[in-house]
């Protein structure tokens, strides 16, 4: 049910995998070609995947707090949990008991990083944030959501790079 599957970049293979297929069945004298593409796309895929990996391998078993459930593949893959969300349900804004929760929580956890899209109010989260010392980060989903985000190798490669940051 979390449509965000995109943001663990080992699910590209499957993603890869699924345009290669139509590509081919619209074009099928070009098949090899969109092959060959593939396979070059996930050698560099490959690569990029083991450094983030090392990079943020001093991530695994911290805890944050998102704004929305979009980080439930990103934070699955790099071993980091996710304690809980600023949205109660997607959709939902926090109420003032909900907040204070999360205040507690993040009191209690030593949670030091609350991740928000760009395209949502991070007044809750930086209530929050103010209240127990948690930044409040701001990290695309998609490419193009933040100016450091060009393409999909720079949108992992700045999201990991910042979380890495902020959780050292």
């Amino acid at each position: 049910g979390n449509p965000h599957y995109w943001l663990d970049p080992r699910n590209i293979r499957i993603v890869l995998e699924t345009i290669v297929r139509a590509l081919a069945a619209a074009s099928p004298g070009d098949e090899e070609v969109f092959r060959g593409n593939a396979r070059a796309y996930l050698r560099l895929l490959d690569g990029k995947i083991a450094e983030w990996e090392k990079m943020a391998a001093p991530l695994a078993g911290k805890q944050i707090i998102t704004f929305h459930r979009s980080w439930s593949y990103f934070a699955a893959w790099l071993g980091v949990r996710v304690a809980d969300q600023v949205e109660p349900k997607p959709g939902v804004p926090p109420s003032p008991g909900h907040t204070a929760g999360l205040i507690a929580l993040a009191r209690q956890s030593g949670i030091k990083v609350i991740v928000v899209e760009p395209f949502y109010d991070a007044s809750a989260a930086e209530q929050v944030g103010r209240a127990t010392g948690a930044q409040v980060l701001r990290l695309p989903t998609s490419v193009g959501g933040a100016p450091e985000a060009a393409d999909y190798f720079s949108l992992i490669d700045y999201n990991v790079r910042t979380l890495a940051d902020a959780l050292r």
